[in-house]
């Protein structure tokens, strides 16, 4: 009966996975105990709401000008209903050219300080409509390269010591000044890679989707989406990739490939507590989103976006921290069944 134990080990000896739930409210205790935390997301959106103004609107106009030259011939013979839908999608991008932004750059994924006022792009402001520089050609990588690395810089000071306050480790200043720039540049490394991957593996998708729509016809267009969706739910749960620098310091290789197990491992509840936490920071932010931009009133979603953003990345470390523990436990509970059945075997 002992041997039956140890060969198929019951599924009472197996522990049961963290819960959901605890993570979400252990990470808004721990922020509401540390709430110093959400000035980092609260401070960058004052400055894109209220700061000034890197403007792009001669660099989009030159190539909508550039694009309109290039198509006014092929429009002569067009339907229409295509002339039309060229006339919106310029006046789609000259409204984008109005509001962009260029220190919404500031804001890097995954790795990066939250922000409300990124994706709203304000214009006006209470304090009236902020001035700005116009940016060239000449000097848009340049600072794009820059604002890139701040944000990178911000957003890893940010994770590391909301990692630190979900841990339940005390912050000790000097010790994150030693640990910040060796993790950094893993965060650095890891995002780069990260990057190169998404591109290399896009252009066999591209191809793919373009062969189902050129075979199909229309009808290929929702085949597209439906696995374009399935797609980004697949590739969800590697944004835990990163987690393992946090938490358990690892390097970027170690930690990409820790993550790659434990979206393997837990992936149903990985996704579950990820649809999860898009329900409610997407959901919240169209509450925050109500008052106009030129309403001191909007201090108020900044504040609840910052609070809730900051929330909810608190307890994905925590529920990476107990689900990486718990799925250690159960592999270990598995190695020590299958070694019992190899010498039972022998």
């Amino acid at each position: 009966m002992g041997n039956m134990n140890v060969n198929n080990p019951n599924m009472k000896s197996i522990p049961k996975p963290p819960s959901l739930m605890a993570s979400l409210v252990g990470g808004f205790d721990s922020v509401t105990n540390h709430i110093y935390l959400i000035f980092f997301p609260v401070i960058l959106d004052v400055f894109f709401w209220l700061g000034p103004r890197l403007r792009l609107t001669s660099i989009i106009q030159y190539f909508l000008d550039q694009l309109e030259r290039g198509s006014n011939e092929a429009l002569k013979s067009s339907s229409p209903d295509m002339i039309e839908m060229m006339k919106v999608t310029r006046s789609v991008w000259e409204l984008i050219a109005e509001r962009a932004n260029l220190f919404t750059a500031l804001r890097t994924y995954p790795v990066g300080v939250s922000s409300l006022m990124a994706g709203r792009m304000p214009v006006d402001s209470p304090l009236g409509i902020p001035g700005g520089i116009e940016i060239t050609f000449g000097s848009f990588f340049g600072f794009w390269l820059i604002l890139t690395i701040i944000g990178l810089v911000l957003g890893t000071l940010y994770f590391y010591y909301t990692a630190q306050v979900a841990s339940g480790n005390p912050i000790v200043w000097l010790q994150s000044l030693q640990d910040i720039p060796n993790i950094f540049l893993q965060v650095l490394w890891l995002t780069v890679f990260l990057a190169i991957l998404f591109m290399v593996l896009s252009i066999p998708v591209l191809i793919i989707f373009s062969i189902i729509v050129l075979v199909i016809g229309s009808f290929g267009q929702w085949i597209v989406l439906l696995l374009t969706g399935l797609l980004l739910w697949l590739l969800l749960p590697l944004l835990f990739t990163f987690h393992g620098i946090f938490v358990n310091r690892l390097k970027m290789f170690p930690s990409f490939w820790r993550g790659i197990r434990f979206a393997q491992f837990t992936l149903s509840q990985t996704s579950l507590f990820i649809l999860i936490a898009i329900v409610i920071s997407q959901g919240l932010d169209l509450l925050w989103q109500i008052p106009p931009e030129n309403s001191w009133m909007s201090l108020i979603g900044i504040f609840g976006h910052g609070f809730v953003f900051t929330g909810l990345l608190s307890a994905s470390f925590i529920y990476y921290q107990q689900s990486d523990k718990w799925m250690q436990e159960v592999l270990n509970i598995k190695m020590v069944a299958q070694s019992g059945l190899d010498k039972q075997t022998v």
